[in-house]
């Protein structure tokens, strides 16, 4: 009983942490807009100088016209989601970056071009989401005041958005709508990200004593606590998906968690973890536990 509450309470957690990586989202696209706000508020500014140039009285407005921005800060939908997160931003942290943009080579050179097809207008503003936004220090610096995880988080979402905007297609009603941090399931014998999630969480707490069993049986004269927590952890999920995740082929799984263990581990972390999960394969495959259904997913 005592188990079983603590693996509610461990998966309200983790659905909790979730939810924060939509609202994390919902923010940096929020950013991207809120950066365009203070775009437009310079251009009226520069207007104002004691002594302005003849570009600050006649601005160049192809950014500001730019018709996939403007398309993004009409999208009712997008604009509901981040008024659901109200956020007061800090208005200096657009002003580092709008110097920044202004003195940038690809800035400028899109602002010189005669193209005006939608594809290139799209494109530059993608650029400028990933190179001066997505990863931005500045907004990085003040959403870790929010919420410190999103310190990490917001570089997995950063790329998320950004592969959203360059699908973006008003043509395409459907792409124009920000897909969930959780996939449904799309066919017969697929399983939804949620299930997925529970799976992994579920089978990695319930059977890690079985897990460090294995584990025992490869790493000989070798005591398992001399194994890093991050390690154990990332070698017990994986020995989950070869077990209880059979649309997970093998392969997929060891580069997933190679690639985590890059991310989070030691600097010895890939070479120890890829030739323990080789071994557990061999293991379980002899065992005959490990069983993979699905065109090419049996190994």
């Amino acid at each position: 009983m005592q188990k079983d509450m603590t693996l509610d309470k461990g998966k309200k957690m983790l659905f909790s942490s979730l939810n924060k990586i939509h609202e994390l989202i919902i923010h940096q696209l929020d950013s991207f807009l809120q950066f365009m706000d203070f775009y437009i508020f310079m251009l009226e500014e520069n207007k104002k100088k004691l002594l302005p140039t003849p570009e600050d009285l006649n601005p160049n407005l192809k950014l500001a016209h730019n018709p996939f921005i403007i398309h993004l800060q009409n999208n009712h939908k997008l604009q509901k989601e981040i008024a659901s997160y109200p956020l007061t931003w800090d208005r200096d942290i657009f002003r580092k970056i709008y110097l920044e943009v202004i003195a940038w080579k690809p800035y400028q050179n899109y602002m010189k071009s005669d193209d005006d097809t939608f594809p290139h207008h799209r494109d530059f503003a993608c650029k400028l989401f990933k190179k001066k936004i997505a990863f931005s220090d500045h907004i990085k610096d003040f959403l870790e005041t929010i919420h410190v995880g999103w310190n990490f988080d917001i570089n997995y979402t950063g790329i998320v958005i950004y592969g959203w905007l360059k699908d973006y297609d008003p043509s395409k009603p459907e792409t124009t709508v920000l897909p969930p941090v959780l996939k449904p399931s799309f066919s017969m014998g697929d399983i939804s990200d949620e299930e997925f999630i529970v799976t992994l969480f579920e089978k990695t707490i319930l059977h890690h004593k079985e897990y460090e069993n294995i584990l025992s049986q490869i790493i000989e004269n070798w005591d398992l606590n001399r194994i890093t927590y991050v390690d154990q952890l990332i070698l017990k999920m994986a020995i989950t998906e070869f077990l209880y995740l059979p649309t997970v082929p093998v392969k997929v799984t060891i580069d997933e968690y190679l690639h985590i263990s890059d991310t989070f581990g030691t600097e010895k972390s890939k070479i120890f973890i890829n030739g323990i999960l080789d071994k557990c394969v061999n293991i379980l495959s002899a065992e005959h536990k490990i069983k993979k259904y699905g065109a090419g997913l049996a190994n």
